[in-house]
């Protein structure tokens, strides 16, 4: 995949969720939109926990298994999505620098 746009899209299957992630590159770093749809969604959401060298940062998801984050560093991230039972890894999600 060619991540060297001001866009993309990743789609993943894991542990009966599809999660869907779109990034896109701002003035000040990149976001990332998501959602997590399960057919046995967490009663209290996900915990959303993007890792990178940098450091991490957390955020919860909506209702509607919808998550954002901002500003984000260029870098190699790996995120989880945790709940009270599961926690669901997506390894090297890599937003280029400009």
């Amino acid at each position: 995949r060619d991540t060297a746009g001001a866009s993309f899209q990743l789609l993943f299957e894991a542990e009966g969720a599809d999660i869907d992630l779109l990034c896109e590159r701002g003035q000040r770093g990149w976001h990332i939109t998501g959602q997590a749809l399960s057919t046995n969604p967490p009663e209290l959401g996900w915990k959303v926990l993007p890792t990178s060298e940098a450091g991490r940062i957390e955020t919860d998801t909506d209702p509607m298994g919808e998550f954002r984050l901002h500003d984000l560093a260029p870098g190699v991230y790996e995120v989880a999505l945790r709940d009270v039972n599961h926690e669901i890894v997506l390894p090297n999600i890599e937003l280029q620098a400009v």
